[in-house]
């Protein structure tokens, strides 16, 4: 029964640390190892095992726990975290607001170091991420899923082709989030406006991609263009998922819809919002963040032949692996 709760412990997410590798270091000692073999295990000393057995035989469960230390009382005690945390929420960028506001509520003035010690251990710090989550039709972007999940079943079957369609802007402001550098030196990119390479593309599941490239502003008769051009591309019944963007319902878009059906070319439109069911936005993650690589921004030709080296590449010696 013992190993049974030392193992919970151990693994649990309320317990501290020390607490957790104090129940391992016993359940370990319990199942046979040595105090050496638990040190390298523990990554501590063999004196230390030695206590934590000692204390176990002693007071069992009470010894996992960290007996209260002396020094100066904290400002913020334990059981004010959860609330602190809230504040913390409300504006997770601006510390300095939220110590304002635990300052008027606690009456306790604290550092931004003091808060930053107590949300580590609830909160982690990261990259924010843009969402239009909030302002889609959730019914719609449901039924729109179960309707994708259909025409990839067919896709599958080999009963259609299923496409995703999507534009994309390239310039020579690079969009590297993050990259590994040494740690003395600090990475330095090149960047400068230049002019924009709109990329328009058709990409399946398989990596088939049918890109469109422009140096100009892309308009209803580019997008138009493009679409006419897939529509004689493709050997067989085709469904192609894009957004709704209004060019996507210009007049002359609209007045092509029943020439590329009569090729066998069927659009299928996402609700508005829900970026997320257009599988080709992976790829141009993939183009911007992993494989431009840094010298495509020392100027306008760099970044144009490189990406069309891509372009051109993909499917081959650049894929992505699909879900």
């Amino acid at each position: 029964m013992a190993l049974k709760w030392l193992s919970l412990i151990e693994f649990s997410d309320e317990e501290s640390n020390r607490t957790k590798l104090r129940a391992q270091a016993i359940r370990l000692s319990n199942s046979g190892y040595s105090i050496s073999q638990i040190s390298q295990i523990c990554l501590t000393t063999q004196e230390t095992v030695s206590k934590w057995i000692d204390g176990w035989e002693k007071y069992q469960f009470d010894s996992l726990i960290d007996k209260p230390r002396s020094g100066r009382t904290p400002l913020i005690h334990s059981e004010m975290h959860d609330e602190v945390i809230d504040i913390v929420k409300k504006n997770p960028r601006q510390l300095k607001s939220a110590i304002t506001e635990i300052q008027e509520k606690f009456g306790k003035k604290v550092s931004v170091k003091t808060l930053k010690r107590i949300i580590k251990k609830n909160l982690r710090w990261c990259r924010g991420r843009k969402s239009l989550k909030s302002k889609r039709n959730e019914n719609e972007f449901r039924e729109a899923q179960k309707e994708i999940e259909i025409l990839k079943d067919e896709d599958q079957a080999n009963i259609i082709d299923l496409y995703y369609f999507d534009e994309s802007g390239f310039t020579g402001v690079p969009e590297i989030p993050y990259a590994w550098q040494d740690e003395d030196e600090q990475l330095l990119l090149p960047s400068g406006k230049t002019s924009r390479i709109n990329v328009l593309g058709f990409l399946n599941k398989q990596n088939d991609f049918f890109p469109c490239v422009f140096d100009c502003s892309v308009t209803s008769d580019i997008v138009t263009a493009c679409f006419d051009a897939f529509s004689r591309y493709i050997t067989k019944r085709t469904i192609v998922v894009l957004d709704n963007a209004p060019i996507h319902h210009s007049a002359i878009f609209k007045s092509q819809i029943g020439t590329w059906e009569e090729r066998g070319l069927f659009l299928y439109f996402i609700p508005k919002y829900s970026p997320e069911l257009n599988l080709i936005e992976i790829l141009w993650k993939h183009i911007k963040y992993f494989w431009l690589s840094t010298s495509a921004y020392k100027g306008f030709e760099f970044l144009k032949t490189e990406l069309n080296n891509i372009l051109a590449s993909v499917g081959k010696e650049f894929t992505i692996s699909f879900s």
